[in-house]
Formats: structure tokens, C-alpha cells, sequence
């Protein structure tokens, strides 16, 4: 198999034992460049590729709020005391509208407070920190993994945690490509692009070197993505959505030299045209004289456009 110095080098930087390595791990300076040079060599079966997707979270800007005054439950607890009639949690608790309600629902969950008759009363004293609450603490604007009973009870706020996963890709060499990892001895220089001087220098390069330097090979069956160097011209863009949107209608367009006018087109159909608005008793057909029907005008059934 006529391996590139890329594929050699990742051959060749694999455990021998197969066990898997990250692919940032892999002896190149980035996990792409690793990637690619395991492209061709999982496809020959030399390389198994393995994912793992890890969950991350970090607090967004309302968590990080929530990191420096408290959870609105717990800033609730604080303001409650020995008992507070429902009306004066917001005021007493500094917690807006929204937070209110928030605080309330989360204090009947949690089985940190009772109602009694409209007054807040807390059921067993103050409580101690939460689950989310400790995660919350634990938390930060930048992604961890992080997981457990108090980042599920933050996920269902809503707006508190920013989730994203994160895939990490493993390599390892296969029983063949142990095989020919084991029998590379040289790496040697690869070539990407010919120039004039390449060209230039090739001719007093020796034989012996000459079987050192490899020119890299390109598939053209890879999928790319395509280039458009022009696109229509807005105008040209909506003229021809226009026009596709009356094909839908079941409009057919007719090629030729014999231009309509605007009034078979417009007035005939009686639609409204210029000087000024028009409503719908210049427009609708309609018997004269009735409500709303051209104003009780004559023949107002007609459009009365110039």
C-alpha cells in the first residue's frame, strides 16, 4: 500500500499495543491534521476510529446573577423568618415579578415552606444548601463536565445553564496496521505542491534521495464544497421568485413580442391603482345604494380609477 508521510507518521506515533489515543494526542499539531491522515488509513482498515460525546454545561449570564445573590428560593427563606404574608415577598426578598413566582413554586417543591391563608411560613427552620445549590456553586462561565441531581434541578429553570456536548475521536491501530506499522523504517519528505524550482532542483537531486521524497497523492472523488464565483443580481433574483410564484398559481408565461397593458391587467380586474388609498367600495362589485357598497354612489360597482 503506497502510504503518504502523513499516514506514516501517524502509523508510526499510534501505540504499538493498540491501544486508542486521542486524536489531539496523536503527534500532530492539531487533532484535525490527525483526522485527515486517518482518513484513508480507517478506510484500508489500519486505523479504528472510536467517538466519545461528553456532556459540558456552564452558567449563563442569569447563573452567574443567581451565583452572587442566591436563588430566588433561598433569598424567599432569608426574608420569610418566622412568617410573611405573600403579598411582601417581592419587596422584602428584593425579587422581581417573575422571580416571585419562581421562589414560590421551588419553596412548595423543595417542602421548604408552607401557605397558610395567603402567609408564607417556613416548614422546618432554615434549610440547608441543595443540591443545585452546590452545583451552582461549583459552576462557572466556562464549559465542564459536570453532571448529578443539582445540574438536572438547574436545567429545569430554564435559562441557568448553557449545555453543549463535545465529541472527542480516539485512534488506534488495527492487527494489519500494527503489521505495517512495524515494518516503516523511513518516514522521508512528502511534496504537496510542484513548483518551477521543485522542478528545477528535482534534476540534481540523487537517486537515493530521490526515493525519500514522496509526492502526495490527491483523491478527486472527495467530496468538496462547491464555489459559485457569481450569483444573480437581486433584481434578477426577485423578477425570477415572481415569476415561479405565479407558475405555482398555474399562470403559464408566454414568449413573444406582443406587449399587454396595464389596464387589462389592473383596472379591468379592478384593482386599485394610484392617486391614494383605496377601500373596498372602489374595488368590490356591488348593487348602488347599498350599505358599504361604494358608499351608496351610482355605479360604484366600478372602479373609479384614472
Amino acid at each position: 500500500m503506497d502510504l503518504s508521510v502523513a499516514e506514516k507518521r501517524l502509523l508510526k506515533s499510534l501505540p504499538a499495543d493498540g491501544r486508542p489515543v486521542a486524536a489531539g494526542e496523536a503527534g500532530f499539531d492539531t487533532a484535525t491534521e490527525a483526522l485527515r491522515a486517518a482518513g484513508g488509513l480507517e478506510k484500508a482498515g489500519l486505523v479504528a476510529l472510536t467517538e466519545e460525546v461528553h456532556k459540558q454545561v456552564a452558567l449563563s449570564d442569569e447563573g452567574l446573577h443567581f451565583q452572587q445573590v442566591g436563588l430566588p428560593e433561598r433569598r424567599a427563606v432569608a426574608a420569610i423568618g418566622g412568617g410573611l404574608p405573600m403579598g411582601e415577598l417581592a419587596t422584602a426578598a428584593g425579587l422581581d415579578g417573575g422571580e416571585v413566582k419562581v421562589a414560590i413554586g421551588w419553596l412548595k417543591r423543595k417542602g421548604w415552606a408552607n401557605i397558610d391563608r395567603g402567609t408564607l411560613i417556613l416548614a422546618a427552620g432554615e434549610p440547608a444548601p441543595g443540591a443545585d445549590e452546590d452545583a451552582l456553586a461549583k459552576l462557572t462561565a466556562e464549559p465542564q463536565a459536570l453532571d448529578g441531581e443539582g445540574v438536572v434541578m438547574l436545567a429545569q429553570r430554564g435559562g441557568v445553564l448553557i449545555e453543549q456536548e463535545r465529541t472527542t475521536r480516539f485512534l488506534a491501530l488495527t492487527e494489519a496496521g500494527k503489521e505495517i506499522a512495524a515494518g516503516i523504517t523511513d518516514i522521508g519528505e512528502e511534496v504537496n505542491q510542484i513548483t518551477p524550482e521543485f522542478v528545477a532542483k528535482w534534476a540534481e537531486v540523487s537517486a537515493e534521495e530521490k526515493a525519500n521524497v514522496h509526492l502526495r497523492r490527491f483523491d478527486v472523488d472527495v467530496d468538496v464544497a462547491g464555489r459559485h464565483a457569481a450569483k444573480p443580481h437581486p433584481l434578477t433574483q426577485l423578477m425570477m421568485q415572481t415569476r415561479d410564484i405565479f407558475w405555482r398559481m398555474g399562470f403559464q408565461e408566454i414568449a413573444g413580442d406582443y406587449v399587454e397593458s396595464a389596464l387589462w391587467n389592473m383596472d379591468a380586474l379592478f384593482t386599485p391603482g394610484p392617486p391614494g388609498p383605496r377601500d373596498a367600495g372602489h374595488v368590490l362589485p356591488g348593487t348602488p345604494g347599498e350599505p358599504g357598497c361604494g358608499r351608496g354612489r351610482p355605479g360604484a360597482h366600478q372602479t373609479d380609477a384614472p
